[in-house]
């Protein structure tokens, strides 16, 4: 619960091992983090070598879009409760 109100206010540096904490108790949220965090870095850096985790824009966007489906799945499933679910791990990867 405590994360729920409190885990969305954590600095970026925080929020890994929030995920990690999150994934014992049951969350599968860890590649979810991680690949966010990822995005982040390239949002402030672009594609500059060494500080980038991406090489190319391609590799962005498909990530970009990896991110998206967690969210939004179609016009006609609302992306809320399927994405609780998904996280949960207790909702099918397709309605």
């Amino acid at each position: 619960e405590w994360y729920m109100k409190a885990g969305f206010l954590a600095p970026t540096t925080g929020l890994k091992g929030i995920s990690q904490r999150l994934e014992e108790l049951g969350y599968k949220v860890l590649d979810l983090t991680s690949t966010a965090l990822a995005l982040h870095r390239y949002s402030y850096n672009g594609l500059y070598k060494g500080a980038s985790d991406y090489a190319t824009r391609e590799e962005a966007i498909r990530d970009i879009q990896h991110v998206a489906s967690y969210f939004w799945i179609s016009s006609t499933h609302p992306p809320h409760s399927y994405t609780l679910r998904r996280i949960r791990g207790t909702g099918s990867v397709r309605p």
